[in-house]
């Protein structure tokens, strides 16, 4: 099976497309993670930093799960370039490239890694495409399977799709 990827640190989004028909979406989900309620950190005497390390812990708990229940054997993803809008959004793109990167090298799982502009061309045959056109077209391309209506999961999930289409033409 392989995973392809949608990487961020916020909405992670993910698709297993079967090895024995190429295309055969499995099935789709998005690893969230969500600033810690401020209570909740202050009562726990929790900095930043180790809000950080819960979310990096569970975004590698959810990719554990996904990997065994799908015996998954090659990942490919699109990995976010910059252009980030501040120096946080900056410094998590940064932890969840390496994050990614990392584990997969670790668990021995071949990667093949994309860009948001490859995901566009492959979708929609240009460097420009809205969220709205990528979602639009992953649909027409796969009629059959029910995506979530929710845009905010969708959206993540269409670009991971996106870069599966791209990783295996190119």
């Amino acid at each position: 099976m392989t995973l392809t990827l949608d990487v961020s640190f916020r909405n992670i989004g993910w698709a297993v497309l079967s090895d024995d028909v190429i295309g055969n979406i499995v099935d789709t989900g998005v690893i969230k993670t969500s600033k810690l309620d401020k209570k909740y950190r202050k009562s726990n005497n929790l900095s930043s930093t180790d809000e950080t390390c819960i979310h990096i812990s569970h975004i590698i708990e959810e990719l554990t799960k996904i990997i065994t229940k799908y015996d998954i054997n090659f990942v490919v993803g699109e990995l976010p370039h910059g252009g980030s809008q501040n120096a946080n959004a900056s410094k998590q793109m940064g932890i969840a490239v390496s994050l990614v990167v990392t584990y997969f090298e670790l668990k021995n799982i071949p990667t093949k890694w994309c860009s948001p502009n490859n995901v566009k061309m492959q979708v929609c045959g240009k460097r420009d495409a809205s969220k709205e056109e990528i979602m639009n077209n992953i649909t027409s391309l796969f009629p059959e399977y029910k995506f979530p209506k929710a845009k905010c999961n969708f959206e993540h999930i269409a670009d991971a799709i996106g870069a599966y289409l791209y990783c295996i033409d190119n």
